[in-house]
């Protein structure tokens, strides 16, 4: 199935080789983890996403077409 994951401008700049969008063949029945390994994305540096317009864990299953968002980790004082 075919997905899309969108990361954000800091995350493609700290990263080098990764795309803001890049849109993904992945396996039938894949979860946010599988494609965001896929995208090139280890775990730490997940901070917010989100599938479509909610947020996603790692183990969400995605569906064809699916758009997934990554937002970097927040920090604050």
């Amino acid at each position: 199935m075919r997905v899309t994951v969108e990361i954000s401008k800091v995350l493609a700049s700290i990263r080098p080789g990764l795309a803001e969008r890049t849109d993904l063949d992945i396996p039938d029945g894949a979860v946010v983890s599988d494609a965001l390994a896929a995208a090139g994305l280890e775990q730490g540096l997940w901070g917010i996403v989100l599938v479509g317009d909610r947020v996603a864990g790692a183990t969400a299953t995605l569906s064809p077409g699916d758009k997934i968002t990554v937002l970097p980790p927040v920090s604050g004082g």
